[in-house]
């Protein structure tokens, strides 16, 4: 290795990202410096929380190249900054790319485990950064993986509702979101909505009276998420930053597995159906059953006194 700089590229879209950003910031204790090449978004948010120190956009003409005999002249300069990649990717095609451009080791570990494996992403690519020999043997998983201090609650007790997520088939009836929120007002809460910049239909279904917040840019959403005091949502990326963060957490899952994406953090809570011989079906199925009970069966008033019982 001829320096202590660490690229990384990831990509993934802001779940898969947050996932690695324990694993990341415990690497910044062996490498001075960590870039990234990652989506823009994302890319702009390990910045903005001191996981990155320079990130490069993905999805640019320059990025692109680097499938190309000759890349463009910018990645090629970000690239040759380093002294190791860390790649994380389940094709071994850029891996390839890579090598015939760099002369620096170039680890590659797949982003998640397969999707029938039991394993929690994030100790599965803390056990994969492990055996290749950036993390060292004994290290404790729990320790590492646990992010941000739990943030204490305060006069204002702001809690975040975020109906939404990357894909319809996880998000909770937005009729159960109505129900919590008119239960948390009555016990003293200040309740505010989320939304990201392309759930236009779903502000409208919210209507008007409403405190509602949609950040463009992934960085003014950490900020927002930092000046409150917790935080429900479904199984979503803006969910695992705001465990990431130290925020009071409470992930609501329906098809997809707590058991290999449940949020990471000091204080989280996980509401899932009780409905027997259900499976999460999310990874395997295209669609969801005709009856996505996984999702009807979770009431609002578990999904409250779940919450709550974080500050208990």
């Amino acid at each position: 290795m001829k320096n202590d700089r660490l690229l990384v590229i990831h990509q993934g879209a802001l779940g898969d990202l947050v996932v690695t950003f324990p694993a990341l910031l415990h690497l910044r204790k062996r490498f001075r410096r960590i870039d990234g090449l990652c989506q823009r978004g994302p890319g702009e948010l390990g910045c903005h929380l001191n996981i990155f120190d320079a990130a490069f956009p993905l999805e640019s003409a320059a990025a692109s190249s680097l499938y190309a005999p000759q890349p463009d002249h910018r990645i090629r300069r970000f690239i040759n900054q380093s002294g190791a990649i860390l790649l994380f990717s389940s094709s071994d095609t850029l891996e390839k790319a890579l090598k015939q451009h760099v002369q620096i080791p170039v680890y590659r570990i797949p982003p998640r485990p397969k999707p029938e494996l039991p394993v929690h992403v994030g100790l599965h690519i803390f056990s994969r950064l492990q055996s290749i020999g950036l993390i060292k043997e004994g290290r404790d998983a729990a320790e590492v993986l646990m992010g941000r201090r739990a943030k204490p609650l305060s006069a204002s007790r702001r809690v975040l509702i975020q109906p939404g997520s990357g894909s319809p088939r996880k998000n909770w009836p937005l009729d159960r979101y109505l129900a919590v929120e008119q239960q948390l007002l009555e016990k003293g809460w200040q309740v505010e909505w989320v939304l990201g910049p392309a759930e236009d239909a779903m502000k409208e279904k919210l209507g008007e009276g409403r405190i509602l917040h949609q950040p463009e840019r992934l960085p003014e959403l950490a900020d927002l998420l930092s000046g409150a005091d917790g935080y429900i949502g479904n199984d979503a990326g803006v969910t695992h930053l705001a465990a990431f963060t130290g925020l009071p957490t409470l992930a609501i899952f329906g098809p997809s597995s707590p058991e290999r994406w449940r949020p990471v953090g000091h204080a989280v809570q996980v509401v899932q159906s009780a409905v027997p011989d259900c499976e999460a079906c999310f990874e395997t199925d295209r669609n969801n059953c005709g009856q996505p009970s996984c999702l009807t069966d979770i009431s609002a008033e578990r999904v409250v006194a779940a919450f709550q019982e974080m500050f208990s």
